[in-house]
């Protein structure tokens, strides 16, 4: 059980960021799969974001675009500090978020990032 973030109103949990991966969408990476659901059944507001290119999210032509990924999708989380979780191309995300603005984030969860995430570039 995750305990409240000090800035949020007493018995309440920060929302949860849910990030997917790539190739899908927020909405069959955690509705689909019943992540929705239980997030909800534990009292808590999950935020399911799409990320740029996937689901509802903008659809840019211009690959320069995707230079902004990770700050297009910051602009949409809620003003307070968020719980996360992301899978595969969402944890990468995520965590280079969480670096740049830690103050952000209550907690991170990432998951589905392979080995390779964390192997120095060239090894």
């Amino acid at each position: 059980r995750v305990p409240p973030h000090p800035q949020a109103p007493t018995g309440a949990h920060p929302p949860v960021v849910l990030v997917h991966g790539i190739a899908t969408s927020s909405a069959r990476t955690w509705g689909d799969n019943g992540w929705l659901d239980l997030l909800a059944d534990a009292g808590r507001t999950a935020i399911p974001l799409d990320q740029m290119g996937h689901g509802s999210a903008p659809h840019p032509t211009d690959p320069a675009a995707y230079d902004r990924l990770e700050e297009e999708l910051l602009e949409r989380f809620p003003a307070e500090p968020v719980d996360a979780i992301g899978f595969s191309l969402g944890a990468p995300t995520l965590l280079t978020l969480a670096s740049a603005h830690p103050e952000r984030f209550h907690s991170l969860i990432v998951a589905g990032v392979g080995a390779n995430l964390f192997r120095p570039a060239g090894a």
